[in-house]
């Protein structure tokens, strides 16, 4: 484990404006990590909103289970947590009554309260209503009369004149929905108002912003986009120059600059971390990519944001050469993961909180490297995956290409880290070189191995067998009698061929007691006695336990 005070990792949200600070060079924006001591979780499909300058997030999927070859499985959540910018930290509410848990939902903010609609509770698409108000801290469930909303999961939420719009989603029966609809919290009432245009129904939340009291909606449909007009209740398609073609992006709208993150590209199918952005205060929309992508490990290992926010919260960020700034900022929380290979499954990494900073300008050299996640605990043959992200002077994100090391188990070149069959304590690496310096600059992080690596009850003449690789002592017990201890001491000194050594279990204990082999040298357990015992590695716990677990670090 080690510590730091500022680090680098992702997935939301955005805008209000205040001046820029006037800068040696031209404003395009920086990415910066926070590096929270409690986190919401590795969740995907939450929704974060701002309400009052801090930002909430509530519910998500986490997978449950990870690991090279299997579909993860999923829990949802109920849990909504606050970001507090001035310590830099997560902060789970309590509220006592809280809607049913869920993911995919579409959440906004109207006077001063979060509104969340939808969205799937695992086995079903969910149509329900909820409120919070942050000022008593208490959730409420709606219930308009007449007409509202198809059960719906991956629609957008947005705001305007004071009323919150659903855009877009698929029905319960995965079906894309075009159906806009409006709701009225002051009459808690809802009114459906004329279909989206576009194709698709915006099915998996094309970008969404409200330039003015209009919506926009494009993002899934090349350069032709579409505005919203309530005043008249109308449609009109317009065309963008070099409109991301992205499905579930982040979009974040600060003032009249509209941002969009990663997404998933619908001519390739691939996710991209690539973001633009674009200004929308009329005539022609032309998008312009930014200079600093997302943060990621590679192409194909991306951090998604997971929902959209038409506000922004406003920030204290000192820049280079400058004193501290009030600052708009966009905040970003999710998740990473890469695939196995020859397989569509995900191998997920651990969440991140990003901010990112409109108003900065280009990071400065590559000065130190953070990975993450710290502490992760894997299973024995069990996949993981770590990030590594570079950073300036200043703590700003710098892209690098890690080289990755590891032991206990095997590393790729995308950071997906597989447990080998021994548990245990070990570490994960990456190094990159700086700017002009021989020097490499490195940063580890620890990985437990656990698991089981079944040993057999052994009758009588019978033997067990290991062979150890890795340097360390191993100790081990009898698991029929907690007074049988020994050890296996692996001394990377000893220069000798592969030898095999042989351990006696008797009724009064191990012979030897202690033995000092060689890496890559064989010990046999063998019963000698005339009942029945197991060999059980590491420190005792109960007669039940039957593996070998073993704690080694280098």
């Amino acid at each position: 484990m080690h510590t730091r005070t500022l680090a680098i990792p992702l997935a939301l949200i955005v805008a209000l404006t205040l001046a820029v600070p006037t800068l040696a060079f031209q404003s395009q924006g920086v990415w910066q990590q926070v590096n929270t001591p409690s986190t919401p979780g590795n969740l995907m499909g939450h929704s974060l909103v701002v309400i009052d300058n801090d930002v909430y997030l509530f519910g998500g999927v986490a997978p449950s289970t990870e690991h090279a070859g299997d579909a993860p499985a999923q829990t949802l959540s109920n849990a909504l947590y606050k970001y507090d910018h001035n310590i830099q930290k997560w902060i789970e509410q309590t509220p006592g009554l809280a809607p049913p848990a869920r993911g995919n939902h579409a959440a906004s903010v109207v006077d001063g309260k979060m509104v969340i609609h939808g969205g799937t509770d695992g086995a079903t698409v969910l149509n329900d209503l909820w409120v919070y108000d942050p000022a008593t801290k208490t959730w409420t469930e709606k219930t308009p009369s007449g007409p509202k909303p198809p059960a719906l999961q991956y629609h957008k939420a947005v705001v305007s004149n004071g009323q919150m719009y659903l855009v877009g989603g698929t029905t319960s029966a995965g079906t894309p929905s075009d159906q806009l609809w409006a709701y009225d919290t002051t009459a808690s009432s809802w009114t459906q108002k004329t279909s989206y245009p576009g194709p698709y129904g915006g099915t998996y939340g094309a970008s969404v912003f409200t330039p003015g009291s209009d919506i926009m909606v494009g993002g899934a449909t090349g350069d032709t986009y579409y505005v919203y007009n309530p005043g008249t209740n109308s449609w009109e398609a317009k065309t963008a120059t070099n409109f991301p073609n992205r499905e579930s992006p982040g979009t974040a709208q600060v003032g009249s600059t509209g941002y969009i993150f990663g997404g998933r590209d619908t001519a390739t199918g691939e996710y991209g971390v690539e973001s633009w952005k674009a200004d929308l205060s009329g005539g022609t929309t032309i998008w312009e990519p930014l200079p600093p992508v997302m943060p990621n490990i590679q192409p194909d290992v991306v951090l998604i944001p997971e929902a959209h926010s038409p506000t922004s919260p406003i920030w204290m960020c000192a820049f280079p050469d400058a004193a501290q700034e009030v600052e708009p900022a966009v905040l970003l929380y999710g998740r990473s993961w890469t695939y196995a290979a020859g397989s569509h499954n995900p191998i997920l990494g651990d969440a991140a909180t990003w901010l990112f900073w409109p108003g900065g300008y280009a990071a400065g050299p590559l000065d130190g490297i953070v990975v993450w996640p710290e502490d992760a605990v894997v299973e024995v043959n069990h996949s993981h995956v770590f990030n590594a992200a570079g950073r300036d002077a200043n703590g700003y994100y710098v892209p690098i290409t890690p080289t990755w090391g590891a032991t206990g188990g095997a590393i790729d070149n995308l950071g997906r880290y597989t447990a080998g069959d021994w548990p245990g304590t070990y570490y994960v690496a990456a190094e990159a070189p700086p700017a002009k310096s021989p020097i490499m600059l490195r940063d580890q992080v620890a990985v437990t191995v656990t698991g089981t690596e079944t040993c057999p009850d052994l009758p009588p003449t019978s033997s067990w067998s290991h062979t150890f690789a890795v340097t360390g002592t191993y100790s081990y017990h009898d698991r029929a009698n907690p007074d049988h201890t020994g050890s296996v001491v692996v001394n990377p000194a000893l220069k000798r061929p592969s030898a095999t050594y042989e351990v006696s279990i008797t009724n009064t204990g191990f012979d030897p007691v202690q033995v000092v082999i060689a890496p890559n040298d064989t010990v046999n357990w063998t019963n000698d006695d005339t009942v029945t015992h197991a060999v059980v590695g590491g420190e005792y716990k109960q007669y039940y336990y039957v593996y070998l677990p073993l704690v080694l670090k280098n």
